[in-house]
């Protein structure tokens, strides 16, 4: 019984993380375009300004 405790474990090991690895990659890729977008309307502001000048 233990030993097919721990064959059946071990395969729930790997989809987590390769589920893990999705998480992260998904909370980079929303981080990165949020540092995008900050930038682009940085960019926006600052041009307003030189217009405003």
């Amino acid at each position: 019984m233990d030993q097919n405790g721990g064959k059946q474990l071990s395969p729930w090991k790997v989809p987590s993380r390769i589920s893990l690895k999705r998480i992260r990659h998904k909370i980079n890729s929303d981080l990165s375009t949020q540092t995008l977008s900050s930038s682009t309307i940085i960019e926006k502001n600052s041009q307003k300004q030189n217009i405003k000048r």
